[in-house]
């Protein structure tokens, strides 16, 4: 079957318009609908929004929209390496405002802590 030069639909046997250029090119149409949309209104498929030309323009405009704002996603796999091969117990974040502790400190501290819990 032959193709519409407009719309892109297929033209069953029998129906449709053959236009013949001077230039010998050979343009089909479905309905005097499209014929009339390329020659009389100077249409072009690509802007008129029921035509397979429009479909395909507009699903690349979307493509390339989500593309530039989509991140990367990262896949479970690299998180789960990532995590398993760091120990947890080795790098604690601690605040910048904490007070160091030094060792009398914490001798005093443990040592009133034993004096609470007897009570």
């Amino acid at each position: 079957m032959v193709k519409s030069s407009f719309s892109g639909k297929e033209i069953p046997p029998g129906k449709g318009i053959m236009y013949v250029k001077k230039d010998g090119k050979i343009l089909w149409f479905l309905n005097r609908k499209e014929e009339k949309n390329m020659f009389k209104l100077g249409r072009k498929p690509r802007t008129v929004s029921w035509t397979e030309e429009y479909r395909k323009a507009k699903n690349q405009r979307i493509a390339m929209a989500t593309a530039h704002t989509e991140e990367p996603a990262k896949t479970a796999v690299s998180k789960q390496t990532t995590t398993a091969s760091k120990p947890s117990a080795a790098k604690k974040a601690t605040p910048k405002t904490a007070k160091k502790v030094t060792p009398k400190a914490a001798k005093k501290a443990s040592a009133k802590k034993k004096v609470k819990s007897d009570d």
